[in-house]
């Protein structure tokens, strides 16, 4: 009788699982899809507009361009003052580091001489 509720309990707890796996695998396809719809909703947006512009499709690519070098020098500009402050964080923690050690050392260090001085 007690073999069959633990089988019948490990079945239904195997069960759980899998039903646990497969609703996670949906809710990953799902989530995929919809971040695919909008990847797709976008480029058809974007081509829409090109097609629809009021200037040549030459103005239209030209500033396209600019545009993106634009942006790129904003980016280049903020990931050198994000690697400017990380480095001189990083530097921050290591002097911290140095001096936490140094001290900690001087205190061991003091430590020991008094023991040694006592027991002389």
């Amino acid at each position: 009788m007690k073999s069959q509720k633990k089988g019948s309990e490990s079945e239904e707890l195997t069960s759980l699982k899998k039903n646990q796996s497969n609703n996670r695998k949906k809710s990953i396809m799902n989530s995929g899809k919809i971040v695919l719809g909008i990847l797709a909703s976008i480029g058809v947006g974007a081509l829409i507009g090109i097609v629809f512009a009021p200037q040549k499709g030459s103005k239209i690519r030209r500033k396209i361009m600019q545009n993106g070098e634009n942006y790129l020098d904003d980016f280049k500009d903020q990931f050198d003052d994000f690697l400017n402050e990380a480095t001189d964080k990083i530097e921050k923690i290591w002097k911290d580091s140095e001096e936490f050690i140094r001290k900690e050392k001087t205190k061991h260090l003091d430590g020991k001489m008094s023991k040694k001085d006592i027991v002389l």
